[in-house]
C-alpha cells in the first residue's frame, strides 16, 4: 500500500480515475440510507429524486463533451466539475433537509454526470496522441482499474468512521475532499488540443455531436445501444436501492452494507485486468453477452433468495456488471470514434443510453420499491434477459476505417 501514492503521483490520468470513482465510492453504498433515514425521504420520493437529478444527462454531457472537442480543454472542464461537486456536497452536509437534497444533490448530478465521459474522452485523446507520436499507450482497462481501487478506499474508511459513532454526513465531507483533490489533479493532466489533429479539417461537419450521432444510428451500433439501454436501466434500479435492500430486507447494519459492496469491488479488479485477454480470446461480442448474462443471474438471485449469504455471494458477479456497462461499451464506441468527436461519442452515449436509462430506471424502481423491494430486482432481471438476447441476436462488432483503436485499447 505504501507504493500506491507513489504510483498514482507518477500517473496523473490514473490518479484522476482513482479520485473520480473514489467520490462515487463515498456516496453509492450509503446514499439511499442517508436520504431515507437522515433526510426522511420515502422510497418513492428517493426514486423521483434520483430520476429528476438524472435529467441533467439530457444535455450536460453532450454540451460539455462538444466543448471539449471544439473549444475548451477537457482538463479545464474537469477541474471546474470536480470543484462544483465538492461545493454541492458541503452544502448538502450543512443544510441536511429535503429541499437541500433536491437542490444540491441535483446540481451535483448535473455536474458529475459529465465527469466520466469527459474523463474517458480525455484519456482516449491522450492515448491517441501518444500513438501518433510513436510512444507507448496504455489499454483503457488498465487505467480504469485504478477507478476500482479508488472506489474501495472510502468504502473501507467510512465503515470505520461509522463504528466510531460518526454520522452518515461523513460521506458527504469525504466526497467534498475528493472533489477538491480531483480539481488539483486536473492541473497535472496532459493538455490536449480540442479536436486533436483533425480540428482544422474544414471538410468535416463542424458539430462533433452530429458525427457521433451518425455512428450510433448505424444499424449494428443502434441495436447494441438498445441492449445497453435495457441493461443500464436495470443497473440504475439495482444501485439506487441496493443499500436499502441490504439494511431493510437482509437486516445488515450500515457498516456491514458498505463492506458487502467491497466484496464485489475487490473481485471487480480481477475481471477488469482480465478484460483484454478475454476480448482477444472470445471477442467483444462474446464478452458482452457473458457479462449481461451474469447481470441477469445476479438480479434474479437477489429477487429469489433474499438472505445474507446470497447477497454476499452474488457480489462475485459484480465485475461482469462493470465489464457490461463501463468497460465494454466505452472501449467499443471509442474504436468507432474519430479524433474530432472522441469526447462527443462518450457524451452522446452517456446522454442517450447510460443517462436516460437511469432516469427511467429510477422512476419505475422507486414505485416498485414502495410496494416490495424484491420486485425491483425481479423486473431488473427481466430487462437483463432482454439485453442478453438482443446482443446475441443483433450485435456484430465493427471498427471504423482508419481508426486503429481496438475494443480493448
Amino acid at each position: 500500500m505504501r507504493l500506491l501514492p507513489i504510483r498514482l503521483a507518477a500517473y496523473p490520468v490514473r490518479t484522476q480515475f482513482f479520485l473520480a470513482y473514489g467520490l462515487i465510492g463515498c456516496l453509492l453504498p450509503y446514499l439511499a440510507i442517508y436520504l431515507n433515514r437522515d433526510i426522511g425521504l420515502r422510497e418513492s420520493t428517493i426514486g423521483w429524486l434520483l430520476s429528476l437529478a438524472s435529467l441533467a444527462v439530457v444535455f450536460s454531457p453532450v454540451v460539455l463533451t462538444a466543448l471539449a472537442d471544439t473549444r475548451v480543454s477537457g482538463r479545464k472542464l474537469l477541474g471546474c466539475l470536480f470543484l462544483g461537486c465538492s461545493g454541492c456536497m458541503l452544502a448538502l452536509a450543512w443544510f441536511g433537509t429535503p429541499w437541500a437534497a433536491f437542490v444540491f444533490f441535483g446540481i451535483h448530478v448535473f455536474l458529475f454526470v459529465s465527469v466520466l465521459p469527459l474523463q474517458d474522452g480525455l484519456n482516449f485523446s491522450i492515448q491517441r496522441k501518444r500513438e501518433r507520436e510513436g510512444l507507448s499507450t496504455t489499454p483503457y482497462h488498465q487505467i480504469r482499474v485504478w477507478g476500482t481501487v479508488g472506489f474501495i478506499v472510502p468504502s473501507l474508511l467510512l465503515p470505520l468512521l461509522f463504528s466510531l459513532g460518526v454520522g452518515l454526513t461523513a460521506m458527504l465531507y469525504l466526497a467534498a475532499a475528493y472533489g477538491i483533490v480531483g480539481y488539483l489533479n486536473t492541473r497535472r493532466l496532459p493538455l490536449v488540443a480540442p479536436g486533436g489533429e483533425s480540428a482544422t479539417d474544414a471538410t468535416k461537419p463542424r458539430l462533433p455531436t452530429t458525427e457521433a450521432a451518425h455512428v450510433l444510428l448505424r444499424p449494428r451500433v443502434f441495436f447494441f445501444c438498445v441492449a445497453l439501454f435495457l441493461a443500464n436501466m436495470a443497473s440504475a434500479a439495482y444501485f439506487g436501492f441496493y443499500p436499502l435492500y441490504l439494511t431493510r430486507v437482509i437486516g445488515l447494519s450500515d457498516s456491514a452494507a458498505g463492506l458487502v459492496f467491497n466484496v464485489g469491488v475487490v473481485l471487480e479488479i480481477v475481471c477488469i485486468l482480465a478484460y483484454g485477454k478475454a476480448v482477444d480470446r472470445f471477442g467483444i461480442r462474446g464478452v458482452m453477452i457473458a457479462a449481461t448474462a451474469a447481470m441477469t443471474a445476479r438480479m434474479l438471485l437477489l429477487a429469489a433468495f433474499p438472505v445474507a449469504g446470497v447477497a454476499v455471494a452474488s457480489q462475485a458477479l459484480h465485475g461482469f456488471v462493470v465489464i457490461a456497462l463501463q468497460i465494454g461499451p466505452i472501449t467499443y464506441l471509442n474504436s468507432l470514434a474519430g479524433d474530432r468527436f472522441r469526447n462527443s461519442m462518450q457524451g452522446l452515449y452517456m446522454m442517450l443510453i447510460a443517462g436516460l436509462s437511469r432516469v427511467i430506471g429510477n422512476i419505475w424502481a422507486g414505485q416498485l420499491a414502495g410496494i416490495d423491494l424484491l420486485l425491483v430486482y425481479f423486473v431488473a432481471g427481466l430487462f437483463c434477459v432482454l439485453a442478453t438476447v438482443l446482443l446475441a441476436v443483433s450485435f456484430r462488432p465493427e471498427v471504423a476505417a482508419g481508426n486503429p483503436s481496438s475494443p480493448n485499447a
